[in-house]
């Protein structure tokens, strides 16, 4: 009886230890072609500061992973690339995920897998860029002046609409 008792505590301390060994996995792996055989690094946010996390150098094809036996801190992080080139990214409860980007255009070319967070929030980012890209065009066209009333009030109520579009947008990307 004592053994039984012995064998069921090794067991379940086993499945227990495994249970919290293999939850505190964290491993992004990141594809970036264009980037073979370069040092890139993982940081993160704190307020308006950002801090290095780890550094690892790309394979011959542009390959690489961060990895640790513990999780992260949820919150924003980035994939920093020569250049002062970045993409951003958020880490939650689901730390293991893959990223694909171009060095030559890390936030447009930026995809994720196994991570449907990070993309909504790239989604997001966007759509929200077109929107501000689209806002700034229509804000410097009337700093330009020499417009009709009619073409100034237009370009008001577009703008209008494009602030009312940005929080859809967001409002989408929250509740989605």
């Amino acid at each position: 009886m004592k053994s039984l008792r012995f064998s069921l505590m090794i067991t379940l301390s086993l499945c227990f230890w495994s249970v919290s060994v293999i939850g505190q996995e964290f491993r992004i792996a990141v594809d970036i072609p264009d980037l073979p055989d370069t040092t890139v690094i993982l940081s993160h946010r704190y307020g308006l500061k950002i801090f290095a996390d780890d550094t690892v150098r790309t394979d011959g094809k542009g390959h690489a992973s961060f990895e640790s036996k513990d999780k992260k801190p949820l919150g924003m992080y980035q994939i920093v690339l020569p250049g002062k080139k970045y993409a951003e990214f958020f880490v939650d409860k689901k730390q293991v995920f893959s990223i694909r980007t171009k060095a030559s255009a890390p936030t447009d070319s930026l995809s994720f897998s196994d991570s449907p967070e990070n993309s909504r929030f790239l989604k997001w980012q966007q759509d929200y860029t077109k929107l501000w890209n689209r806002s700034v065009q229509i804000q410097n066209r009337v700093k330009k002046g020499n417009l009709s009333p009619d073409s100034i009030q237009l370009f008001s109520k577009e703008l209008v609409e494009i602030r009312q579009k940005t929080n859809q947008v967001w409002d989408d990307a929250i509740w989605e």
